[in-house]
């Protein structure tokens, strides 16, 4: 071979090889230490929006039931990650993420709704903000704050969900008694982790307040979850353009198909005190020099390959 004609083939390989690692950059996927950091998604995620884009649809992770950002929705800085949604308690608050690709937020092992929010709820009655709601008739979904004349107790924490055939609601008042928080620690001005679950298995129904079970109920173990439809799922609303518009900050919005365990709850929100998302796993030392060492390994092997195509 030519000098020129070595010179051209290195200069062809390296480019492709350039392109190697530029494909990697267009997945999206992070870098951390100059490795790969990437999310694991444990089983049965459903959906999961995280807020941080710039513009467009709020883009499902897990699947593609991509949310489209009422015109009353503003994009600030992130709870966790670089972006999270600020709502403006007027109708145009609402994030519309569809009825469910092949109707996947119809669930048979159990359910959990999960976010990350900053509260300006009033705690007034007849006020209400939703954190997610899927009015399905019968088989609505919603885990919201609520104040009305179905609940004496005041102000409530909601997870309504149809169990055993019927649509009942977890109302946990807010009334700082034996270890339940009051709408004044839920609206402080701090991110709080809010979670609500149901497990078909055992029957427990719950609602976590950062990290920690606050209030729950029990079904006969092996009672079924009624759910799906096509009511479009809605952060931040009764429905989009609806008349119970959330007030404040919403990220991290999760859903699930099972119920998480108290353990998988507590780990998310210590992810979130230390400003991770609920599944970043960053590696080890030893994992990362071997993630590093294999990934360019891959591509030298790319670019021997090329390199011996061209000669």
């Amino acid at each position: 071979m030519k000098k020129n004609d070595v010179r051209r083939s290195v200069s062809r390989g390296s480019a492709r090889f350039a392109l190697f690692l530029a494909g990697v950059g267009i997945l999206g996927l992070p870098w951390k230490n100059n490795c790969l950091a990437m999310p694991m998604f444990p089983p049965q995620l459903i959906s999961y929006w995280n807020f941080d884009e710039t513009s467009g649809p709020a883009i499902d992770s897990a699947d593609s039931n991509d949310g489209t950002l009422g015109s009353a929705v503003s994009r600030v800085t992130g709870i966790i990650g670089s972006g999270a949604l600020a709502f403006d308690n007027t109708s145009g608050s609402y994030v519309d993420a569809g009825a469910g690709t092949s109707n996947n937020f119809s669930v048979t092992d159990g359910v959990t709704i999960e976010a990350m929010i900053v509260s300006n709820w009033t705690g007034a009655f007849l006020d209400y903000d939703e954190i997610f709601r899927k009015e399905d008739g019968s088989s609505r979904m919603l885990l919201s704050f609520q104040n009305d004349s179905n609940n004496p107790i005041g102000p409530v924490l909601s997870l309504g969900l149809n169990i055993g055939g019927v649509y009942s609601e977890l109302d946990m008042p807010l009334d700082g008694v034996a270890g339940r928080p009051t709408v004044a620690d839920l609206t402080d001005g701090n991110p709080h982790h809010v979670v609500g679950t149901y497990d078909v298995a055992s029957g427990l129904k719950a609602l976590y307040i950062d990290g920690t079970l606050r209030y729950s109920t029990s079904y006969a173990p092996g009672t079924p979850i009624s759910s799906g439809g096509g009511a479009p799922a809605t952060i931040g609303n009764l429905f989009p353009a609806g008349p119970e518009p959330f007030s404040g900050v919403i990220d991290e919005v999760a859903f699930w198909g099972r119920a998480l365990s108290a353990s998988e709850i507590a780990q998310h929100y210590a992810n979130a005190q230390n400003g991770q998302n609920y599944f970043t796993v960053v590696p080890e030392p030893s994992s990362m020099v071997f993630m590093a060492w294999g990934m360019g390994g891959l591509g030298l092997a790319i670019f021997r390959r090329l390199r011996r195509h061209e000669r």
